[in-house]
C-alpha cells in the first residue's frame, strides 16, 4: 500500500515516522512499510529495545523527544501509559512523572489574553495578581490573585495558539491511525478507539468552560462527604481560555505533615477519600481523572481537596456492572468467577488459552486472598490481573484499565493519609452499600418516567394488538410459532399427548356405552348382567389400567434420564 499525504504535511509525517521507528514495535512498522520509506540504517535503537531492561538514559531520551514533539504527543504518551500491555512498567512510570514545565508567559502575554477574553486588563479585574505562576504546564499556567472584594482566587490561563497547533496534530494523528487501520497491522489494539479517547480528553482540557461544568457536577456528587472539598468556579471570570476558582488554603498531600491528626481522624479521612473514589466510578459514573498527588491537597482545615477537573472520564452503566462483578468475585476470593468474567468483559485473541489463563488468575486470587492477617492493597491484585490480561492478549475496556491505574494512585493517597488503611477490608465492609447506591442511582426519576412512557405506549397500542389477535382467530389465521432446539422432538411430544388424549376419549366412550347397555336385557349374560355391557366395561378397565401403567413407567424413565444428563 502506498502512503500519500499532502506536501505541506510531509515534514511533520516524516518526523512522526522517525519517532515511531525509534520507539515503535518493529513488526508493526514492517507491516506498515515505514522501515522501507525512512531507511533506518542510521538508527542504533529500535522499539524492540523498549523493555524492562532499558536504562535511565533511554528513558530520558524518550521524554526529551516527546517534549520536542509537542504537548499533543506528551498527552498521547501519558494516555497510552494508562493502558496495560502497551508499554513496559519502567516507561509507564517515567511518562507519568514527565516534566511538563514550559517557559513562563510574561506580563504582556497574559494581559493580551485577558484583553482578548474580557476586553479588560488584569489590573482592572483584580486588586492583586501574582504574575509569578504557582505552576506552569504544557497547556496552561496557574496564578494566585485577589478580587476587589478581597476574595482570594486561583486563575488558570491557557497558552496562546495551543488550540490551533493541537488541532493540527490531532488531524495528522487521525490520518496515521486511519492508515494503520486500513493496512490491518497491529490488530492486537484498537487504535481508532484509543485515538478517539485521546481526542476527547485533550478537547476537554482545551476548553475551561467544560472544566467549570465538571467542577459543579463533581461538587454536587460528593456533597455528602464532609471531608472532601471541590473548589467552586467564579463563573463571571471564566471563559474558554481562562478559569478562575476559589482559593483553597492547603498544601499538596505529598508534602503535607499529618502527624498532628489523631489516628481515628486519619482513618476517617482515608476512608472518605477511598469512598469518594469508588462513588465516582461505581455510582455516579463521572470520574475526576487527575489522580496525581500534586492535584490532591491537604487543606488547613484538615480536609482533602480535589483540584484540576480539566479531564474527566464517563463510566457507562455496563462497565460499572462489570467492575462490581469483578470486585464481588475478588472480595469473596472466587478466582474461577474472576477468570470467567474477564474474557467476557474484554476481547480475546483467536488462540486464547482459557485453561492457562484460568489457572493463573485462580493462583493470583488464592495467594492474595490468603494474606488475611496482612494489610493488603486491592490495587496490588488489579496490577496482577492487568499483567495477566496483557500476557494472554485480552483487550479490556479503557475505563477498566483506568480503574486499575486509579486504584494504584488511590492506594498511595490512602497510604499517605493513614498507613494502616486496608482497602480490601474497607471494600468488604462497604461493597453492599456501593451495590445499593448503584441500584438506587439506576432508579432515577428520569428512568422512572422513561419506563412510564414505554408503558403508556404499550397501553395505547394494546387495543389494536388485541383486535388483530381476535381477527386472526375469527378468520382461522391464528398461528403460534415455536422456536425449539429440535422440532422433531417437539412434534413427537405433541403426538404422544394427542395419542393419550385419544385413548382416554375411547375409554370414556366404552364406559358410557357399557352403562347404557346395562339397561338392555339380553339372553347373553355374564354374572347376571347383560354380557355385551360387561365386555365393554372390562375392555375399558383393562385399557385404562394399561394407560396409567404406561404413563407412570415412561415418566419414571424420563426423570431418570434427566438426572443422568445433569
Amino acid at each position: 500500500m502506498q502512503i500519500t499525504f499532502p506536501a505541506s504535511q510531509l515534514k511533520r509525517f516524516k518526523d512522526l515516522g522517525f519517532f515511531l521507528l525509534k520507539y515503535g514495535n518493529p513488526e508493526t512498522l514492517c507491516q506498515l512499510g515505514i522501515t522501507e520509506i525512512l531507511h533506518p540504517d542510521s538508527f542504533t535503537k529500535s522499539g524492540a529495545e523498549l523493555d524492562s531492561n532499558s536504562n535511565g538514559q533511554q528513558l530520558d531520551e524518550l521524554c526529551a523527544d516527546l517534549e520536542k514533539a509537542g504537548p499533543t504527543f506528551v498527552r498521547m504518551a501519558q494516555h497510552l501509559a494508562k493502558r496495560p500491555g502497551l508499554m513496559p512498567a519502567n516507561y509507564i512510570e517515567a511518562l507519568n512523572t514527565l516534566d511538563e514545565s514550559r517557559p513562563q508567559m510574561n506580563r504582556e502575554e497574559l494581559n493580551k489574553i485577558f484583553l482578548g477574553e474580557f476586553g479588560k486588563t488584569i489590573d482592572s479585574l483584580f486588586s492583586n495578581f501574582d504574575y509569578y505562576p504557582i505552576s506552569s504546564s504544557i497547556f496552561f499556567q496557574t496564578h494566585r490573585a485577589t478580587k476587589s472584594s478581597g476574595k482570594r482566587v486561583v486563575v488558570k490561563v491557557m497558552r496562546p495558539g495551543l488550540f490551533e497547533s493541537i488541532t493540527a496534530d490531532l488531524q495528522d494523528l487521525a490520518q496515521v491511525v486511519d492508515f494503520i487501520d486500513k493496512t490491518g497491522a497491529a490488530k492486537q489494539f484498537d487504535y481508532k478507539s484509543i485515538y478517539s479517547e485521546l481526542q476527547n480528553q485533550i478537547h476537554g482540557e482545551l476548553d475551561f468552560r467544560q472544566e467549570v461544568q465538571n467542577l459543579k457536577v463533581l461538587k454536587e456528587n460528593l456533597s455528602e462527604l464532609n471531608n472532601i472539598i471541590v473548589p467552586s468556579p467564579v463563573e463571571h471570570l471564566c471563559t474558554q481560555q481562562i478559569l478562575t476558582t476559589e482559593f483553597i488554603e492547603g498544601i499538596p498531600l505529598a508534602r503535607a505533615n499529618l502527624s498532628g491528626l489523631l489516628s481515628s481522624e486519619r482513618a476517617a479521612l482515608a476512608q472518605q477519600v477511598f469512598h469518594a473514589f469508588l462513588r465516582q466510578f461505581l455510582v455516579d459514573g463521572f470520574v475526576h481523572s487527575s489522580f496525581k498527588l500534586e492535584n490532591i491537597y491537604f487543606t488547613n482545615s484538615g480536609n482533602i481537596a480535589l483540584l484540576d477537573m480539566g479531564s474527566v472520564i464517563h463510566v457507562s452503566k455496563r462497565v460499572q456492572e462489570d467492575i462490581l462483578k469483578l470486585l464481588v468475585a475478588l472480595n469473596e476470593g472466587r478466582g474461577d468467577a474472576l477468570a470467567s468474567l474477564l474474557p467476557q468483559i474484554g476481547l480475546t485473541k483467536e488462540n486464547f488459552d482459557s485453561v492457562a489463563f484460568r489457572q493463573l488468575i485462580e493462583e493470583l486470587v488464592m495467594i492474595n486472598h490468603s494474606t488475611a492477617e496482612d494489610r493488603l492493597e486491592i490495587a496490588r491484585v488489579f496490577v496482577g490481573i492487568g499483567q495477566a490480561v496483557a500476557k494472554f492478549g485480552i483487550t479490556l475496556p479503557s475505563e477498566l484499565a483506568f480503574f486499575s491505574n486509579a486504584l494504584i494512585a488511590m492506594d498511595k493517597v490512602s497510604d499517605i493519609i493513614d498507613p494502616n488503611f486496608d482497602s480490601r477490608t474497607f471494600l468488604k465492609k462497604n461493597i453492599s452499600n456501593i451495590l445499593r447506591d448503584n441500584a438506587i442511582k439506576s432508579f432515577s426519576v428520569a428512568h422512572f418516567f422513561e419506563g412510564l412512557v414505554e408503558s403508556i405506549r404499550l397501553l395505547e397500542k394494546m387495543p389494536s394488538k388485541i383486535g388483530k389477535i381476535l381477527d386472526s382467530a375469527a378468520e382461522n389465521e391464528f398461528k403460534i410459532t415455536v422456536q425449539a432446539i429440535d422440532e422433531r422432538i417437539l412434534i413427537s411430544g405433541f403426538q404422544k399427548i394427542a395419542n393419550r388424549i385419544t385413548v382416554g376419549l375411547i375409554l370414556a366412550a366404552l364406559i358410557m356405552g357399557a352403562a347404557q347397555l346395562m339397561q338392555v336385557q339380553t339372553k347373553f349374560q355374564i354374572w347376571g348382567y347383560p354380557g355385551l355391557a360387561i365386555l365393554c366395561f372390562m375392555a375399558a378397565a383393562i385399557c385404562g389400567f394399561a394407560l396409567v401403567l404406561e404413563v407412570l413407567v415412561s415418566d419414571k424413565l424420563a426423570e431418570r434420564n434427566q438426572r443422568k444428563r445433569v
